[in-house]
């Protein structure tokens, strides 16, 4: 990793911390009851009284709520941030990074990863008092597994010419043909098995590496773009390469060369904030905002991206996290975060693409509560 990238060990949470934690929740669970799967943690300076515990000069509260609860304080939140441009600057209050986290367990290792990347985002600019809607477990959170196979390095695989795509459909509410499709990198080993991204990427490949994937991706899209007048592509890029002073160049050349092809592109902005808390996204958008290009938030809900992030002007659409999708089918939506973060995109003019859809009967749980599009295996696995 580079040297400017934080990593956990460097935001290292005590122990004691998280004990404190886990103890508020089991408290919490004590009064609340089974109906409690909503927690609202905050980290931030002067905080109220009720605090649970202090790390390096921030405040740590939990509150545990329940279902309506939770949709009220979510939707107070949420009303805070429209009324005043996305900036949730607290008057006397002190100023917070605040993840409302849907769960039915909290262990230590998924309290750890959490409370790290608040403490990323809370030392680079605590100040900023960002919202974060993040979804249960390991998964969403992105706490990661035991590996004990060896991956292929990314830049051999790239060197190699060993890279390739598939794409996967993007399907308007209602609609029975995708309107777009998410454009996925594909990789081949040296047996020439073909390999998804996750069994490639660790999470700990250098920016440059990564600048260079999202390159090779791009240019391979804008080809497809070009000789397919039609065709309609979601292009992933990291929020790293955006700060690539490569990347704008290579964005204004393509924009010149090929503005019809590029008219038919949106990119999907996704990374940790461990690894992006140096790399803000607006300062990364604002000077390809000329371009006319769309930006859409990826993993929304999953704690990756901050709902301040959306009053950017340049950003048109939010892809809401499986993870968020799989709590909420689960129990019929009853905090009604989903249909809260449907609206929420809604009244900006936003697309919301909800992902991780595998039935029929997710699909039409996805747009009862508000979707604009869906994205998932009922299409067909890729």
């Amino acid at each position: 990793m580079t040297a400017d990238v934080l990593s956990l060990e460097t935001l290292a949470v005590q122990p004691s911390t998280i004990q404190a934690a886990l103890v508020a929740i089991q408290r919490a669970q004590l009064l609340l009851g089974h109906a409690t799967r909503g927690w609202r943690i905050e980290l931030g300076q002067n905080l109220p009284s009720s605090a649970i515990a202090r790390i390096e000069g921030f405040d740590l509260a939990i509150t545990g709520l329940t279902p309506p609860l939770f949709e009220q304080s979510l939707a107070a939140s949420i009303s805070a941030l429209e009324r005043t441009g996305g900036q949730r600057h607290g008057s006397g209050e002190g100023h917070a990074v605040t993840h409302y986290i849907l769960t039915e367990h909290m262990d230590a290792d998924v309290l750890r990863h959490l409370l790290s990347q608040m403490l990323a985002t809370a030392r680079v600019d605590p100040y900023a008092g960002l919202l974060r809607v993040s979804a249960v477990g390991a998964e969403g959170l992105g706490v990661a597994s035991q590996q004990t196979e060896t991956k292929p390095a990314l830049l051999d695989v790239l060197q190699q010419a060993r890279l390739s795509s598939v794409d996967h459909g993007i399907f308007a509410s209602g609609k029975d043909d995708p309107s777009r499709h998410e454009t996925l990198a594909r990789f081949k080993d040296e047996r020439g098995t073909t390999l998804r991204a996750a069994q490639v990427l660790t999470g700990q490949e250098p920016d440059a590496a990564l600048a260079e994937l999202d390159r090779a991706m791009l240019l391979r899209s804008v080809q497809r773009l070009v000789a397919e007048p039609t065709l309609r592509l979601s292009i992933n890029v990291c929020r790293t390469t955006l700060h690539d002073p490569e990347w704008p160049v290579l964005l204004k050349d393509l924009v010149d060369r090929h503005p019809s092809a590029i008219a038919r592109a949106v990119f999907e902005v996704t990374e940790w904030p461990i690894r992006a808390a140096h790399k803000p996204l607006k300062a990364a958008l604002a000077p390809l905002a000329g371009l006319g290009l769309g930006w859409w938030l990826d993993d929304f809900g999953a704690g990756l991206t901050s709902f301040n992030e959306t009053f950017i002007p340049s950003v048109t659409g939010l892809k809401v996290d499986r993870s968020l999708l799989r709590r909420c089918y689960a129990d019929a939506d009853q905090f009604g975060a989903l249909k809260l973060v449907t609206s929420f995109a809604r009244r900006q003019g936003k697309s919301c693409v909800i992902e991780g859809v595998e039935s029929a009967k997710e699909r039409d749980f996805a747009e009862a509560c508000g979707a604009s599009h869906v994205q998932g295996f009922f299409s067909g696995v890729v």
